[in-house]
């Protein structure tokens, strides 16, 4: 849900700050656009970390934006990026014993690796799939994908009615046809409390 995007602003498309959902209406702000500089957005002064990968490798670039968010008060546990931003940082670390044997586990039977930064570590966990998607950046015109990093206890999930998935059974006659139906569905939304906490990089979508 963290990389789910909002195209209903103006300026919110796939071309640039935008998102992955461009559907109308739309409900759910993602990371991309929370954390971007949409013109126009509620989040376009947003304050958080926005690093453009140019001169440095990934490791140092994620770095980078960790230690500003550091350097702003917030304390990042956790960098979030797609398979292919994995392997460029496990192609780049591949000599750091403290990359390959440092690893530590994020959920019970998974174990990840951690970018050691300034003022701790931070888990890297690596998203399969297309749920990143890619779009042009505004400063270098090129295409790029997100990597995000943030506090996770400074990120939530607000709930309406129950935590869960609630059940509705439709009565059998609903619409004078004897059949037994069942709607799923849960009202929620991404809830970012510390913006200057939290930031990315963007990076060359490969």
């Amino acid at each position: 849900m963290i990389c789910q995007g909002n195209g209903s602003y103006a300026s919110g498309t796939a071309a640039n700050e935008g998102g992955l959902e461009v559907t109308s209406p739309t409900y759910f702000d993602g990371l991309r656009l929370v954390l971007g500089s949409v013109a126009g957005s509620n989040y376009a002064a947003n304050n958080a970390v926005q690093k453009e990968q140019g001169v440095l490798n990934l490791t140092q670039t994620i770095k980078s934006g960790l230690t500003q968010v550091g350097q702003q008060g917030g304390m990042p546990d956790v960098v979030v990026c797609t398979m292919n931003a994995k392997e460029i940082l496990d192609q780049e670390n591949e000599n750091n014993k403290r990359w390959a044997d440092n690893t530590v586990e994020a959920v019970p039977g998974i174990q990840v690796n951690q970018l050691i930064w300034a003022n701790g570590t931070a888990k890297v966990i690596a998203v399969p799939g297309f749920s990143f998607g890619t779009y042009v950046s505004p400063l270098s015109g090129q295409t790029v994908e997100d990597v995000y990093f943030f506090n996770t206890d400074e990120v939530e999930l607000p709930w309406l009615y129950a935590p869960g998935i609630t059940t509705l059974e439709l009565p059998a006659a609903v619409d004078y046809t004897l059949s037994q139906r069942y709607i799923c569905f849960s009202i929620g939304s991404l809830a970012i409390k510390g913006q200057p906490f939290a930031g990315k990089v963007r990076r060359l979508a490969s």
